[in-house]
């Protein structure tokens, strides 16, 4: 602290003993769940007897995370407490709001002038508090839980001994905060259990490892008609089961404690002279170390499920006749002589046979038009039906494919006197089986040929496929990376957390996105992007998972490079003599080297956030002022020197402007002014620097014919640093072939003043390593407007340019594997307008993709199907994933039965996919008229005919039956 305080390090607190025994007496709180009111209240008042002055106040974040609320503040006015429970974070809304929205500490010394109050300070000012310094309260994955903030009545900026103070109460907070949400969601989970189990129908017990029941819930007492006292803490043969009963239970519970595995069964018990089924699970439940503790047993009676088992059974000989055999199929019954004696069946009302024409023909006659391997592959099956052996075969009748199903018919003395026999025509699912495998062939190859990896899943997330990139980035094969296989290609340190985030995709059947690294077998690292959507089937139930891994290695490297750059870059501000400043467009300091907090005699930590003429009023009308605001408005680069009397000093400002705000390099050049030998010190700094930021500058004196280089301009070309810059000609010998004739006009020509004032060329790699090469220049001009000098920065940007190249490549190479798509896929705006459209959008509609770039979604839609379903853009703009089925207007007038899945990408565009579902429309039509017919054919049968599902319920009866 500053003023009198003579604290400066907390190893130098006059009372560490009593400092500490306030920490432990709060850890002690939390330890025994005193309510959390009581524990941040106990902190509050810890940091105000430590720090004289300071008045401590704590917010929590309310479960929305975009309101504070009241914790604790027992120094405070309760007005101000109150008016400010409740108030939304976000930026400029005081030291709290602004530190819970930014994530970071924010230090305000004066609230009657820092902006962040300016609709606050009135508030904080009616009650005498005129400093506020907040730190996020943040859980270790970064989640906001609060603020812990520090008022003072008088205007004051925090010492080391306040910021670690602030930061010891605050993370007492966060454990008080953290520890109260635990035991608040472990009541919550151990009351829902507790419901769950009393509740519950089915019989549920506990045991130990002496087999004694510790638990039972109601369902217990309700089916035995025990009482408590005669069941917990008794073993079943105290509580007077049969010894049978015993054996097996016993038994089968002491496996689940030896192996440690669940145990699923069923047994029947013996009891009030009745006999019930019971479906039994044993569960295993641990203690900390791994050793089975106790045995959770629950029984569910299954009496009513088996009684409808058996009765099922008894009726299944009838029903496969009534229900199986006839819809959609040809029904004939063939004596013993081979003659048909009756036809029915449904197929007979579709086609033009009359079944009664069949009658009294040999089956050897009605198959007379067709082959005779046919005829005699028919009647070889027939007569195996007359010696009890069914039969199930497929016949090809002149390229109409037929499934024949015979079983023999016996007489009441149990004698075969003829045969059923049901055909169905399946020349329709042979083609559809044709073209589903066809279809499989081609996923196999596209998904070979795609140039990422691609793999699929079931739902419990074992791999049923792989593609040859997968396997090339993985480095184990197709047989290896079946079911759980794969994860043994993933790099160890990653392994853990890529199951946890598997697993919690799985279970909560969500797509997973994540990054991990493969290693090979022979030690070959590999970073790859991975995604992985949910699988729907045709009735929009989940099977499985479909995924893509994408080689982000030499992004990785990049951005490693980068963050290297970074800390290069920031390492040289601190290093150069010069000063460095960045602001952004509010006008707000950035980031402030050393060197600029020496200059201005401030502390570069305690500038960040704060307002640059805010803290030099005296700087507003000075030759930098208006300097800044003319880069800021024109966004071009000013170099300037000028006196500037505050600090009776000479400056030399570099300033660089940016849409996000100004860098501004300056220095002080007062002795300059008097020695020159500063300036010298200050080439060589900025060499230094140009060398570290692959950065060199030249200077061309049209007067004079003479060239300046910077030394990092030699490297560039190859040479050895030396007074002079090589001759042109031997320069351009050094450019590559191809951006030589470009070069020539500013080497030899003399062309600068032609726009652009940039160009980009390589490097010669027949006699230097390839480099991409950016010059920029600008021109200074004579009183007459002729172009005098020009001075220029040369930067090597071949990492970049490089970079930019693989996206590239990377985009081609996915918008191949679009148009490649057999489905229509849209890129799609929220007013539904089409965007962009792939060559499958032209099959289906049988607009060109130019056309379909002229319409909105509601150009396609059937004009009846849009009437009864509106678009459901405003479903897609709250993100919500859509997925429908509709009728499309094709360009030539017909109609077309799809589904339609749309999302929300994070582009504010969605991505719409469109499938061709005719077939299984006309297919659900034809299950519909076969479930008509089949009811009709029930009502018409001369037998009464009951139909009961598994609950025993009557589900219908025909004619016949009610008549009975």
């Amino acid at each position: 602290m500053r003023g009198n305080s003579k604290i400066t390090t907390l190893k130098e607190f006059p009372d560490k003993t009593t400092l500490l025994e306030m920490e432990m007496k709060v850890m002690e709180m939390i330890a025994r769940d005193e309510p959390l009111a009581a524990v941040l209240d106990q902190v509050a008042r810890n940091f105000e007897k430590n720090i004289e002055g300071a008045l401590c106040s704590i917010l929590l974040l309310d479960k929305s995370g975009v309101h504070v609320l009241h914790g604790a503040a027992p120094s405070i006015p309760h007005e101000y407490n109150m008016a400010i429970n409740g108030l939304a974070i976000g930026d400029n809304r005081g030291s709290c709001g602004t530190a819970a929205s930014r994530k970071e500490r924010i230090v305000v010394s004066d609230i009657a002038t820092d902006p962040l109050w300016a609709d606050y300070k009135d508030l904080a000012l009616k009650h005498g508090l005129k400093a506020c310094w907040s730190t996020p309260i943040l859980r270790n994955n970064g989640d906001v839980l609060g603020t812990f903030a520090i008022y003072y009545r008088c205007v004051k900026s925090p010492d080391e001994i306040d910021i670690e103070l602030i930061d010891r109460s605050a993370n007492q907070v966060k454990i008080a905060i953290e520890q109260h949400n635990r035991a608040a969601k472990l009541a919550e989970s151990e009351e829902k259990y507790r419901s769950l189990a009393e509740g519950a129908p089915d019989v549920i017990t506990r045991y130990d490892s002496e087999i004694r029941v510790t638990y039972a819930n109601p369902s217990m007492f309700r089916l035995t008609g025990f009482k408590e006292e005669e069941v917990i803490g008794k073993t079943h043969s105290e509580m007077g089961f049969t010894k049978m009963d015993v054996i097996f239970w016993d038994e089968n519970i002491k496996s689940v404690f030896k192996t440690g595995k669940p145990l699923h069964t069923q047994f029947d018990w013996h009891w009030a002279n009745k006999t019930l089924h019971f479906d039994w699970q044993l569960c295993p439940e641990f203690d900390s170390n791994g050793n089975v503790k106790s045995v959770l047993g629950v029984s569910r009676d299954i009496t009513a499920l088996k009684k409808a088992e058996e009765e099922i059974k008894k009726r299944e000989r009838f029903l496969a006749i009534v229900t199986e055999s006839f819809p959609n199929s040809y029904l004939t019954v063939v004596g013993s002589d081979m003659k048909i004696i009756y036809t029915a069946g449904e197929a007979f009302a579709k086609s033009n046979f009359i079944p009664d024409e069949f009658i009294g023909k040999s089956v050897a006659e009605t198959l007379s038009k067709f082959s005779k391997e046919a005829t005699r592959r028919l009647v070889e099956a027939y007569q195996q039906t007359l010696k009890g052996e069914p039969q199930i075969f497929e016949l090809d009748l002149d390229g109409q494919y037929f499934l024949y199903k015979t079983v023999p018919l016996k007489t009441e003395l149990n004698q075969i006197n003829s045969l059923l026999v049901v055909s169905e025509d399946i020349t329709d699912k042979k083609a559809a089986e044709i073209a589903l495998a066809n279809s499989e062939l081609l996923f196999t190859r596209l998904t070979d040929n795609a140039p990422v990896g691609i793999f699929q899943t079931d739902l419990a997330g074992n791999c049923t496929y792989v593609n040859s990139e997968w396997m090339n980035c993985a480095g184990i094969s197709y047989d290896e990376a079946m079911a759980d296989g794969w994860i043994r290609a993933v790099h160890p340190e990653d392994e853990g957390r890529i199951l946890i985030e598997w697993q919690r995709a799985l279970s909560e059947k969500k797509e997973f996105k994540s990054e991990l690294r493969f290693i090979t077998p022979q030690g070959k690292i590999t970073w790859v992007a991975i995604r992985a959507v949910i699988l729907y089937d045709s009735n929009h139930e989940p099977y499985g998972y479909i995924g893509m891994t994408l080689d982000i290695t030499d992004q990785k490297n990049i951005n490693e490079l980068l963050e290297e750059n970074e800390r290069r870059y920031r390492t040289t501000l601190e290093r150069i003599t010069d000063g460095f400043v960045a602001l952004d467009k509010n006008w707000c300091y950035t980031y402030m080297n050393k060197r600029a907090g020496e200059i201005f005699d401030r502390d570069p930590n305690t500038m960040i956030g704060k307002h640059i003429w805010t803290e030099f009023p005296e700087g507003i009308g000075q030759p930098f002022h208006r300097a800044y605001e003319k880069a800021m408005q024109t966004q071009e680069y000013i170099s300037l020197e000028e006196y500037y009397p505050p600090y009776n000093s000479w400056f030399e400002n570099h300033i660089y402007p940016s849409p996000e705000g100004l860098s501004i390099y300056f220095k002080d050049v007062t002795d300059r002014k008097k020695n020159e030998v500063k300036l010298f010190e200050a080439i060589e700094s900025l060499e230094t620097a140009e060398e570290q930021a692959m950065l060199g500058s030249w200077e061309f004196d049209i007067i004079n014919d003479k060239r300046k280089w910077s030394k990092q301009m030699f490297r560039f070309f190859g040479y050895k640093p030396g007074p002079e810059a090589p001759p042109d000609e031997d320069i351009i010998k050094r450019i590559h072939p191809e951006d030589k004739v470009n070069c020539e006009k500013c080497f030899k020509n003399k062309k600068f003043t032609e726009e652009p004032n940039y160009f980009l060329f390589r490097t010669n790699p027949a006699l230097l390593p390839l480099r991409y090469l950016l010059c920029q220049f600008d021109v200074e001009y004579d009183e007459l407007g002729k172009p005098i000098k020009f001075r220029g920065t040369l930067q090597d940007i071949t990492d970049r340019v490089i970079a930019e190249q693989k996206t590239k490549e990377s985009e081609e190479k996915y918008r191949t594997l679009v148009d490649q798509a057999a489905d229509a896929i849209f890129l799609v705006d929220l007013d539904g307008n089409y965007l962009e459209a792939n060559e499958g959008a032209f099959a289906l509609t049988g607009y060109s993709v130019e056309e379909l770039k002229r319409m909105n979604g509601r150009d396609l839609v059937w004009e009846e199907d849009l009437k009864n379903m509106p678009l459901q853009t405003e479903k897609i703009k709250t993100g919500d994933v859509v997925f429908i089925e509709r009728v499309l207007k094709r360009k030539d007038n017909s109609l077309i039965n799809v589904e339609i899945h749309a999302k929300l990408m994070g582009s504010g565009k969605a991505n719409v996919v469109i499938r061709d579902v005719t077939e299984r429309f006309l297919a659900r039509k034809k299950i519909r008229e076969s479930e008509e017919k089949y009811r009709a054919l029930v009502n018409q049968a001369s037998d009464g005919i009951f139909i009961v599902n598994p609950s025993l319920q009557l589900e219908q009866v025909n004619k016949m039956a009610c008549s009975v």
